[in-house]
């Protein structure tokens, strides 16, 4: 597909025919005038310089100079030719002040040497033309090509007129507007003007820096298109990184796929695809999703991520998961349903927002992942596609300096390294772009807010059934969530921040942890007061304890259960040997937890206990007896996460009877009570991911592109322009060459 390296087919001579002259016989000279050749006429056309299939096949180089007379060179004949020389072959120009034609087909060009083709314009001290392979070949301190707001410059350049494929070695730069690239050599396709670099390619623009061994770059289309393991960084320096991938400039669009990894401060992402807008902030993650959040101890998986930079909303489907893990303990708390959301919401007075509620804060991605409008819209009526999701409008561009010049506009300590200086450099840029921004954001939020509203109203009205409205749980205050032993003072003081997240996990919710199992249909968390609520049809385990209830509401501290309100005929039962079970039942149960771990559960109003009494060592037990209690309230203490005492209040009234004295007539099993073992979930029943290794340490290794060959360029230009051996044109070819293209039948 590429033309390889064109082999020079030298002055020996070999190529010189006897006919020399025999095609193109200049005119004979009269007292040295100037002479041209004779013109063979083509077929015309309208546009710029454009060959036709006769032009192609021609086996003839057009040309014409002010002066031509044969030269001796060695035992051959040639052609010299002074003066205004051009050269047309395939609808390519070539000009020069002189030439060697050696025949029909090849010929060296010297002194201010330009070969255009189309918009293309390539400058050099000389070249040479071999019209059999249709290759030029141009040599100069520096060759610069020029194609309208585009410009290389590279060592060695080789032009093929035929396929319009330019060649360049040893190093090259390319530059259009904001955009950079540069490489150890690459490819320029003049007639669909992309750019392939291949070998150490590093790019940059006003928001983004890059580097990879491969990379495609469209210069009307401005996409840039790479093959191998590339890395990206934004001007926050958080890295994105694939095997394949493109970035639209001009949308700030970008589609990775094959191993996609992202890099923030506080989080690592791999998925398959992404699918990610910069001026929205809005992203979409399919395929093998996982996100890690260093900062909440907490992961998440799925196989189709969304997410709205705007409001700070996400969600997750295909088998979506999530995990808490503590560093200090072995112990992971896994949870999963059919769909996840997260939404984010601005609060004037909103309570700080707490790390404990970390099955909601740990799925927001960081703040450069977001999802579009109408993705949300279609997503929560069940609808949607990919293009609806993808398909976002561009909403506002920050215009700022780009990563060139930021290095003249900041002063930093020459003791930073040069990472740090980087980051000084972000922050400055950020600061710089917040004002400017500020106010289209707000805009732009409020719009994102009535559209997530609308659709959250139509995603519940789908689902009424298996959902209690928020406005119907139980109202907070601290008097009923917060235990004793978390202080008024101590919660007042965290009420500061302005932002809180909600959770909605709907259909199938299955949470487990080595200690801790529970089940429902639907589950609603708050980061603000770090409050869980489970609803139809909960039930939750503690070791060998069930509690059931038709509500469940759970508050957490540091990431750790503290306390869980059971309401709505609860139900606690423990398995005794498999096949008798003790029974609590009560208007509302409270349970406390100290780290993790169940210590005190108080049964409230109308307390009925069904008790199973045991004998024997803890290598032979069995059951001797069975209680039944009735009082107002109770309290049961457990060690070692089994009850070691009740305390039955307000008069009770009990009865004791031996297992071979039970009455007929006496019930042991409390209304509602169901033991639901099948129920319980195991961890391979909620979590069914591969957990990936953190890669953090070896992608923040990648060194950053410092752009050395654009560098080395950037000198030698200035060095060669200062000595005058060197100057950097943009010359068109010459009014002798227009006129001789016309006299050919092309129009320019």
């Amino acid at each position: 597909m590429f033309s390889k390296k064109t082999i020079l087919l030298g002055c020996s001579m070999l190529f010189v025919a006897a006919g020399i002259f025999a095609q193109r016989t200049p005119a004979s000279s009269q007292n040295n005038s100037t002479q041209t050749s004779n013109i063979q006429t083509v077929q015309q056309v309208d546009s710029n310089v454009q060959s036709t299939p006769a032009e192609q096949e021609k086996q003839f180089v057009d040309y014409r100079a002010d002066l031509i007379k044969p030269v001796k060179v060695g035992d051959s004949s040639a052609v010299n030719l002074l003066g205004h020389v051009v050269f047309f072959h395939n609808g390519a120009v070539i000009t020069c002040d002189s030439a060697v034609r050696y025949n029909s087909m090849m010929m060296d060009c010297f002194n201010n040497v330009i070969i255009n083709k189309d918009s293309t314009f390539i400058y050099g001290d000389k070249a040479d033309y071999n019209g059999y392979i249709n290759t030029a070949r141009v040599y100069a301190p520096l060759v610069k090509t020029v194609d309208r707001d585009a410009v290389l410059y590279t060592y060695n350049f080789s032009f093929n007129t035929k396929d319009d494929v330019g060649y360049y070695t040893g190093g090259g730069t390319i530059t259009q507007k904001d955009n950079m690239i540069e490489s150890d050599k690459g490819y320029y396709y003049t007639s669909t003007r992309d750019i392939v670099g291949v070998g150490n390619v590093e790019m940059r623009n006003k928001d983004y820096i890059m580097k990879s061994d491969s990379v495609s770059y469209n210069l009307d289309s401005e996409i840039a298109k790479f093959y191998t393991r590339s890395y990206i960084w934004n001007d926050n320096l958080e890295m994105l990184s694939a095997l394949k991938g493109e970035y639209d400039t001009k949308a700030d669009k970008y589609f990775f796929h094959d191993s996609v990894y992202i890099i923030t401060t506080n989080q690592e992402v791999w998925a398959d695809t992404i699918h990610y807008n910069t001026q929205s902030e809005d992203a979409l993650l399919l395929g093998n999703v996982q996100i890690r959040d260093e900062e909440q101890h907490a992961m998440a998986f799925g196989d189709y991520v969304q997410y709205w930079g705007g409001p700070g909303n996400a969600l997750l489907t295909r088998n979506p998961s999530v995990l808490n893990f503590d560093p200090q303990e072995p112990d992971t708390l896994y949870m999963r349903s059919d769909s996840m959301l997260i939404f984010t919401i601005q609060r004037s007075d909103s309570a700080a927002l707490s790390d404990s509620l970390a099955m909601a804060d740990s799925l927001v991605l960081a703040d450069s992942v977001a999802m579009s409008e109408s993705g949300v819209e279609n997503m929560l009526k069940g609808n949607s596609n990919v293009a609806d999701i993808v398909s976002v409008d561009k909403e506002i561009k920050v215009e700022s300096d780009s990563i060139l010049n930021i290095e003249e506009t900041i002063s930093v300590e020459p003791k930073l390294s040069r990472r740090e200086l980087k980051q000084e450099r972000a922050r400055q840029k950020r600061l710089a772009r917040q004002q400017a921004r500020a106010e289209k954001i707000k805009a732009r939020q409020e719009k994102r807010d009535r559209m997530v509203a609308e659709a959250m109203a139509q995603f519940e009205k789908q689902h009424n059934d298996t959902l209690i409205p928020i406005d119907s749980l139980p109202e907070y205050s601290e008097e009923s969530v917060i235990p004793d032993s978390i202080t008024t003072t101590e919660n007042a003081a965290a009420k500061t921040d302005s932002v809180s997240r909600e959770m909605r996990a709907y259909n199938n919710v299955r949470i487990y942890r080595s200690d801790f199992q529970a089940v429902c249909d639907s589950l609603v968390g708050f980061s603000v007061d770090s409050t869980l609520y489970m609803y139809k049809d909960p039930v939750m385990w503690n070791e060998n304890n069930q509690v059931k209830s038709q509500f469940v509401q759970v508050l957490t501290k540091n990431q750790k259960i503290e306390r869980a309100l059971f309401t709505g005929e609860p139900i606690m039962g423990s398995d005794v040997d498999g096949m008798h079970y003790n029974q609590v039942k009560g208007k509302t149960m409270e349970a406390f937890f100290n780290s993790g771990v169940i210590h005190k559960m108080d049964v409230v109003g109308n307390g009925q206990t069904y008790y199973y009494m045991e004998d024997g060592d803890s290598t032979d037990r069995y059951v001797n007896g069975f209680a039944t209690v009735e009082c107002a309230n109770i309290t049961f203490l457990f060690a070692e996460k089994k009850i070691d005492k009740i305390i039955w209040r307000g008069n009770p009234n009990y009865a004791i009877y031996p297992m071979d004295k039970i009455p007929a007539d006496q019930a042991q099993v409390l209304p509602g009570f169901v033991w639901e073992a099948d129920r319980k979930p195991t961890k391979s029943s909620v979590f069914t991911r591969v957990i990936l290794p953190s890669e953090r340490s070896y992608y923040q290794s990648v060194e950053l592109p410092d752009y050395p060959i654009t560098g080395k360029i950037n000198e030698d230009k200035k060095r060669l322009i200062e000595s005058g051996t060197w100057f950097d044109r943009r010359d068109d070819i010459s009014d002798e060459a227009k006129e001789f293209i016309r006299e050919l039948g092309y129009i320019r």
